[in-house]
């Protein structure tokens, strides 16, 4: 499906429920307003199962109340020099931060971020590359709520100024799931997570029985974010948060750790 440049306002998420590659003219001119909805785009696994080989390109999706782009229960997904720029609009501040609309399966862990401005959940075999994900409450988050995900690219994106969270996040939230054998390389990581708030990458388990193991972190440059360049977070028992490998990288300007972090 090739989309012809313009700004479409949308009355509803664009949802993707079968194998198709959608294409926008480019990120610049082809613009999708998602202000009053969920998301922008959702490629919709979790009701559609077995969804694969699904492409999303050459868009900006901006204003969406939760994600601007959010994939579930899906492989072999590319999601590829996009613009996905302040989402994550329901979030609100608190103490504690809040976000209204979430669907039940995505709640535990996402009350504090909306689930960023792209979310991986359940999703395996994909690659999300060239985008630039800037000004959401979070960048780019793998969870794991409704399934693992695992074996999974995220390379060569920008994620800048996304100030409520950290740039890159893999949390695992649901026991006996798992985030893991992903790669996380050649990424910029810088600005996020003002006042300790995030990491440049964050590897989470704050859960009992979490896991997030066997990823690899390399080649990323993690520079002047809130929290550290790389942090790692073991918060309770009977967890997983070993064989990771975080190697290569440039870290420099970050901030100290918070340890009460997800």
């Amino acid at each position: 499906i090739l989309v012809v440049p313009g700004t479409y306002n949308l009355t509803q998420p664009i949802t993707i429920s079968h194998s198709l590659t959608l294409i926008g003219a480019n990120p610049g001119t082809t613009i999708l307003n998602a202000t009053g909805q969920a998301n922008g785009i959702y490629v919709d696994g979790h009701d559609n199962p077995g969804l694969h080989s699904v492409t999303v390109t050459g868009f900006t999706v901006e204003n969406a109340n939760l994600e601007g782009i959010l994939v579930t229960n899906a492989s072999d997904v590319t999601v590829q020099n996009n613009i996905v720029m302040d989402n994550d609009k329901a979030l609100q501040a608190g103490p504690p931060p809040s976000c209204s609309g979430l669907p039940g399966f995505e709640v535990p862990g996402e009350n504090m971020d909306c689930g960023e401005g792209m979310h991986l959940l359940a999703v395996n075999h994909s690659t999300v590359s060239g985008n630039t994900v800037e000004n959401n409450a979070g960048g780019i988050l793998l969870s794991d709520e409704t399934g693992p995900t695992f074996d999974n690219l995220i390379a060569g994106n920008t994620v800048k100024d996304n100030i409520a969270d950290c740039g890159i996040t893999l949390a695992s939230h649901q026991a006996h799931t798992g985030i893991y054998d992903n790669t996380v390389a050649g990424n910029l990581s810088t600005g996020n997570g003002l006042d300790g708030k995030g990491a440049g990458v964050g590897l989470f388990c704050p859960f009992p029985g979490t896991r997030v193991s066997g990823n690899v972190v390399t080649g990323n440059r993690l520079i002047n974010n809130g929290g550290p360049g790389v942090a790692m977070h073991s918060h309770a028992p009977y967890q997983d948060l070993n064989d990771n490998v975080i190697t290569a990288n440039q870290i420099s300007g970050n901030g100290a750790d918070n340890p009460g972090a997800p």
